[in-house]
């Protein structure tokens, strides 16, 4: 099931009355529990089994470390939670691209042989509720917090299903004092959730599908040597796309949230306004980068040893971070990417300061939002050759296929206005304390919603969908 859908306004016409007449805490969580674990199953209820077993790994690995006092014990109770949870994931997600490379190597050296890669199916949003179950047990081994009450409320802040699928990644902190603060219905809450809904749908169907994909696609997909202006206005258009569609799903799972009364926490906080890489990473999906920073780049060591052991975790973990995205050597040069660019910065001795202002301010937002524009090109590509030509293209060594001005013109213009709107949200200029009229805002939302029920888009999954 997903958010663009008629099937998930069904859904919540259904569910949410439901919810608020019931009386009791214990059920309005029970209601969300079974109506979550029915959202993730209408895709593929063979995978609510694997969603209920990742969430039993931790569930039970939390209980047994926590019962143990003996530090070698919560140690092995905690490497076998971790382990299964990661192992599944491993074998979903990397299981072909870990035997496709290994028979490419057997065939290289001629050592043995491996048939074809077996067919596996990836379960959708599970990098997410794996991240989730295992930032419980590493938090429960630190002794963060306490455990879960039970394992039906712990499996509820697995499923939560608005962000079950992609994101944001919760903390349990996060969530468990949130499923025991009574529930009543709230019809500014109410509102703002509609509101968030309305404004991730437009970023996803109007702008991600109806307008930047088919740009994109022409591009990436149908050109075989781009000219210098179309390889640019590809990748602009992307950039914006994959904005676009991953804070609309982000946004229209916090309005969802919302309805029922939870709050989840911000992933998207004006990214292609920032000057610099690490002011980038703490704006672009800020649950992973904050989980890659807690669960990996300080057990590493962080930035305690010296500077060369710092960049070597910043490269560790860039390069892991972006194999995450994707089982892809495509997806590992965009992680090094953006970990050369985090560790040339820190050389530098030029770290970004959040919220810069100025001229200097603004030129250094230009620099990082283009050389994030280039960092999407391997993230996109479909190979390597396909990698090397947008590159030479986009430096200006090609005179290939060009792209037609119309479209040109709509990538860099979205581009500008993305850049300028998220520029002036970080640098203070845009006044978040006002607010429009009432009917204005009834206008705009219904604009929007007009657009959305009217764009002529190929209801295309949300791009996250495949991590």
């Amino acid at each position: 099931m997903v958010f663009d859908s008629y099937t998930y306004v069904l859904f919540l016409c259904l569910i949410l009355p439901a919810y608020y007449w019931l009386p009791s805490l214990a059920g309005k969580r029970a209601l969300l529990l079974v109506g979550s674990l029915y959202f993730y199953g209408a895709w593929n209820p063979p995978f609510t089994l694997l969603l209920l077993f990742c969430s039993l790994v931790a569930w039970v690995s939390a209980e047994l470390i926590d019962r143990s006092t003996a530090p070698q014990q919560r140690r092995l109770w905690l490497v076998l939670g971790i382990g299964l949870n990661l192992g599944l994931l491993v074998f979903y997600k990397y299981g072909m691209f870990l035997w496709g490379n290994a028979r490419a190597l057997g065939e290289a050296t001629h050592w043995y042989q491996l048939g074809v890669a077996p067919r596996i199916t990836l379960p959708v949003g599970i990098s997410f509720f794996t991240f989730q179950a295992m930032s419980y047990t590493f938090d429960v081994f630190l002794k963060r917090h306490g455990r879960a009450r039970s394992f039906r409320d712990f499996l509820l802040y697995i499923s939560f299903f608005p962000q079950l699928v992609a994101g944001p990644i919760v903390r349990f902190h996060e969530f468990s004092e949130q499923m025991y603060t009574p529930k009543p219905f709230r019809l500014p809450l109410a509102v703002a959730g509609l509101q968030l809904i309305i404004l991730g749908l437009f970023q996803k169907v109007v702008i991600a599908d109806g307008i930047c994909a088919e740009i994109v696609d022409i591009v990436y997909d149908q050109m075989t040597t781009p000219s210098t202006l179309a390889a640019w206005g590809g990748t602009i258009a992307f950039a914006v796309q994959i904005y676009c569609d991953f804070a609309g799903y982000s946004t229209t799972a916090i309005g969802t949230a919302l309805l029922f009364g939870y709050q989840l926490p911000l992933n998207f906080n004006a990214p292609y306004g920032a000057v610099g890489f690490s002011d980038f990473w703490r704006r672009w999906h800020i649950s992973l980068s904050t989980w890659l920073r807690d669960y990996l780049f300080i057990p590493l060591g962080g930035s305690r040893g010296s500077q060369w052991e710092t960049i070597r975790n910043l490269m560790i973990t860039m390069v892991l971070g972006g194999l995450w995205h994707g089982a892809a050597w495509t997806f590992v040069i965009w992680g090094a990417m953006h970990g050369m660019l985090l560790s040339a910065e820190r050389l530098l001795g030029r770290r970004s300061k959040e919220g810069a202002t100025g001229m200097v301010g603004h030129l250094l937002a230009v620099i990082t939002f283009l050389a994030i524009c280039l960092t999407w090109v391997p993230f996109r590509a479909r190979s390597f050759d396909s990698l090397r030509q947008l590159l030479t293209a986009m430096a200006g060594f090609s005179h290939g296929t060009p792209l037609a001005m119309k479209h040109v013109a709509m990538a860099i213009a979205l581009g500008a206005i993305l850049f300028v709107v998220h520029r002036l949200r970080v640098s203070g200029l845009s006044s978040r304390s006002w607010s429009p009229p009432a009917w204005a805002a009834g206008l705009v939302y219904g604009g929007m919603l007009y657009l959305i029920f009217t764009a002529a888009s190929s209801n295309r999954n949300f791009i996250y969908f495949q991590f």
